[in-house]
């Protein structure tokens, strides 16, 4: 044969064997250096170039892996996959880095640099996942927010009040601390409390307001609805001071300006114009009450405020309650008006006149006594424990006033004697309320051991007496330690040792709240917290 079909021959029995031939070393050290490429390139922060580079060299070793030992390419394989894998997790590609850096550890187990990045996808998996059910959680409560507006717009301040309700369970599972859940959150409290405004709710628009004012002090509308729900509640004072606030920062609001005027009225006015109850009898007729006058109605109400009580209807209770204390005002205002002796006539033709001793006031003293203490009674029930202070304080500044005039006026220094138990109750009420409201000052400005400490001085307080009413407000005040516990361990630091607590004792304290009074909202919140931060 001549030499060109010998050679033809020969290239057809095998066509690379006159071709250049490349080594096993040559071939490992160029895609060793495409590997240097993608590692360069993953250093100056060319992320997508870096994965173009690393997908190219795993393809290149993908065809001539036949041409390389088992070891020698399975080592490179698990080193491009290791380092594609980071290229990923650069993009937050945490799926793709999953899979590489898995693909890299089932070749070499020991691959510390694949196992880490296997451990960084995992969590940024599950932070993408979170992060995507946050989104739709907020997504969710921010369409109730809008639905609840457009039903309060209509006028059905009901079925409003239930989609902000619906809202808020949609952030229930959401960091409180995050910026965006805190937004919506006190919007749709605040909405929610203008929602049971609208339908006559007061202590539920009280606790709203009150929730947002615990994230944001300075909230204008929750404020004017805090005072507003505190008028109707009975508690004047707190809501005067909070309107003359609101009004000195934005003298120009006139809804401000015109609940400011109701709530300074006269208190006989403004009894009159709040309550929906038949007309009361002039201060004349209260001097001469009959055998079916208006001194047994006082006694009426308070014993219908007490069934009201006991049938779970606190509420109701509580405005009957208000309407004795009403009531027994204009009585005992009424007995200390100059009084116009009797005339020779009245002696003449009614000498039982002349004959009645005077009338000093101190029945009618301890009839009011009893009606502040169901008052009382009733706003613990509600949890309204500043309404509670104030009716228990101003309980005792009647019994002091009243003993000094009965001992003036009349020489009776123990008119009020049979009073004792009741005024002492209610003072040790008062002591327990203002060691909670003291507990929450402190815990709103980050004083973490004396929020503790107020909470242990109230719970203290409340074990010298057995009133099973003041059960709320145990369950607050363990509901309080609580959160200052939970709160020092968030902070750490110097408050955590001085404090002396721990989550398990947080967690007890919570829980016994949740038993002694279901409706604990902080203790809920308590609890959940300190779940998050266990698991």
């Amino acid at each position: 044969l001549e030499i060109p079909a010998l050679l033809h021959v020969m290239a057809s029995v095998d066509g690379d064997q006159f071709a250049p031939h490349v080594s096993a070393n040559q071939l490992v050290l160029g895609l060793v250096d495409l590997k240097d490429q993608g590692n360069s390139a993953l250093s100056r922060g060319d992320t997508k170039e870096a994965v173009d580079i690393y997908c190219r060299a795993l393809a290149r070793l993908e065809e001539i892996r036949h041409e390389l030992n088992q070891p020698e390419s399975g080592s490179l394989k698990a080193v491009l996959l290791a380092n594609r894998a980071q290229a990923h997790l650069n993009l937050e590609l945490w799926e793709e880095a999953l899979k590489d850096a898995m693909a890299s550890l089932q070749i070499q187990p020991d691959n510390s640099k694949a196992a880490f990045r296997r451990d960084l996808a995992q969590k940024g998996l599950e932070a993408s996942k979170v992060q995507r059910g946050q989104g739709e959680a907020l997504k969710q409560a921010l369409f109730c927010k809008a639905a609840g507006n457009k039903l309060l717009a209509n006028g059905n301040a009901r079925a409003a009040a239930e989609k902000y309700k619906n809202g808020l369970e949609w952030l229930e599972d959401l960091h409180r601390k995050d910026k965006s859940v805190q937004e919506v959150r006190i919007a749709l409290l605040s909405n929610r409390s203008q929602a049971w405004i609208k339908q006559g709710y007061w202590q539920e628009a009280l606790d709203d307001a009150r929730a947002v004012l615990l994230e944001d002090a300075a909230h204008p509308k929750a404020r004017f609805r805090r005072a507003k729900a505190l008028l109707e509640l009975g508690c004047h004072q707190e809501a005067i001071g909070e309107l003359r606030a609101l009004a000195s920062s934005d003298p120009r609001n006139q809804d401000v300006a015109e609940l400011l005027q109701r709530a300074e009225q006269p208190s006989e006015r403004r009894y009159a114009s709040e309550t929906n109850m038949a007309r009361r009898p002039t201060a004349q007729e209260n001097a001469r009450p009959t055998a079916q006058g208006t001194e047994d109605e006082p006694k009426r109400i308070l014993r219908e405020s007490e069934a009201a009580y006991e049938a779970g209807s606190f509420k109701d209770a509580l405005q009957r309650a208000l309407g004795a204390v009403g009531l027994l005002h204009k009585e005992i205002a009424a007995l200390l008006e100059p009084q116009q002796p009797p005339s020779k006539v009245d002696k003449l033709f009614k000498p039982s006149i002349s004959r009645e001793p005077p009338k000093t006031g101190a029945k009618e003293t301890k009839q009011l006594l009893m009606a502040y203490t169901q008052e009382v009674r009733c706003r613990l029930a509600l949890r309204d424990f500043e309404g509670a202070q104030e009716t228990a304080s101003r309980a005792g500044k009647l019994h002091q006033w009243e003993e000094t005039r009965l001992a003036q006026d009349f020489d009776t220094p123990c008119g009020l004697k049979g009073a004792v138990p009741v005024v002492e109750i209610l003072s040790w009420v008062g002591q327990c309320t203002a060691a909670l409201k003291c507990g929450n000052d402190a815990l709103s400005a980050s004083r973490l051991q004396e929020a503790c400490e107020s909470a242990a001085i109230g719970l203290r307080l409340l074990e010298q007496k057995d009133w099973p009413a003041t059960a709320p407000l145990r369950a607050a005040l363990l509901a309080l330690r609580a959160a200052a516990a939970v709160a020092v361990k968030t902070a750490g630091g110097a408050d955590a040792q001085g404090a002396g607590t721990s989550l398990s004792s947080a967690e007890a304290d919570a829980e016994l709240a949740l038993v002694i009074d279901g409706g604990c909202v902080r203790a809920k919140t308590c609890l959940k917290e300190i779940r998050d931060l266990q698991a």
